[in-house]
């Protein structure tokens, strides 16, 4: 086709396209924001006067001041704004109740934490040790983790099973790892 443009690449075209999209894309902003302004009720726009009054301002007393004969002020009266309750001021209701502690004082300020418990497996320096061991009590069920510390500058890792809120339960684990691994755990509240 002789004397034909593409409609890709052409940047003349481009540009002319590109301005009719965003001029479009104003035109639909345009529309959008201010047709519904002027569809709008026009009940909901004060114009009556009427509506428009500021409320009547609140009823006051003006302490009134007389100076003594010896040209010394008199303390100004406290105005009573409040003609009568607005509504009735129920007082509170206090009940007393005696407490007699069936404890001695001093055991009773301890607070009480709510525990946990945990079994601990083992201590291992290897890590490779470690995850083999993690790996083997969690194929058997049993919700085993490791942390890492230091114990006399040495990095260690404790394999532990838990925590459970039942001491029962962590005792459970304590006979399951000894039948099945041969393992001997040790019970430990936690944290």
């Amino acid at each position: 086709m002789r004397g034909s443009k593409h409609y890709f690449g052409d940047t003349e075209l481009d540009e002319k396209l590109k301005q009719r999209l965003v001029g479009a894309a104003v035109m639909v902003v345009l529309i959008v924001i201010f047709v519904p302004i002027l569809v709008e009720d026009k009940g909901m726009l004060a114009t009556d006067p009427e509506s428009m009054k500021a409320p009547p301002w609140p009823e006051q007393r003006v302490p009134t001041f007389t100076p003594n004969a010896d040209g010394s002020a008199n303390k100004l009266p406290i105005p009573d704004l409040v003609k009568e309750p607005a509504e009735r001021v129920v007082p509170p209701v206090v009940i007393k109740q005696e407490v007699k502690p069936s404890q001695p004082v001093a055991a009773s300020t301890k607070q009480k934490r709510l525990s946990s418990w945990m079994v601990q497996v083992g201590s291992f320096s290897s890590k490779k040790n470690t995850d083999a061991l993690v790996k083997k009590l969690r194929k058997n069920g049993l919700p085993a983790h490791y942390e890492t510390v230091l114990v006399k500058g040495e990095k260690l890792y404790r394999v532990r099973i838990g925590p459970d809120l039942e001491r029962t339960t962590a005792e459970k684990f304590i006979k399951q790892i000894k039948r099945e691994f041969k393992l001997t755990g040790k019970l430990q509240a936690y944290p």
